[in-house]
């Protein structure tokens, strides 16, 4: 799925847009569609021709909570596959506790 571009939803009932907000978050937090790359680029940034922010290739970037964390790639996997279930979100939180380091920060 893909980034739902606020600038351009002038024209749409409120209803569409925040469906449209809701499955651009919805895709972000289960990893699918451009979601799936760890390092997506908006499409506004492709246009100008930005490169999309690297990540480490021993590394991966997980964001959860409001921040982004440096995963080791096992770790990733398993976390990225637990955010696809409610049902292990404790059991996540505690992974995340355990396995992370905080990376910048930065909310998104």
């Amino acid at each position: 799925l893909a980034w739902h571009y606020t600038q351009y939803d002038k024209d749409l009932r409120l209803a569409d847009k925040q469906l449209y907000a809701e499955a651009q978050k919805a895709a972000s937090l289960k990893g699918i569609g451009l979601w799936s790359d760890p390092s997506p680029v908006a499409p506004w940034d492709f246009r100008c021709n930005k490169p999309a922010p690297s990540v480490a290739v021993e590394e991966c970037e997980i964001r959860f909570a409001g921040f982004r964390y440096k995963i080791d790639p096992v770790v990733c996997g398993i976390c990225r596959n637990a955010l696809k279930s409610a049902s292990t979100l404790p059991s996540l939180m505690e992974l995340v506790r355990l396995a992370t380091r905080p990376g910048s920060g930065d909310a998104n």
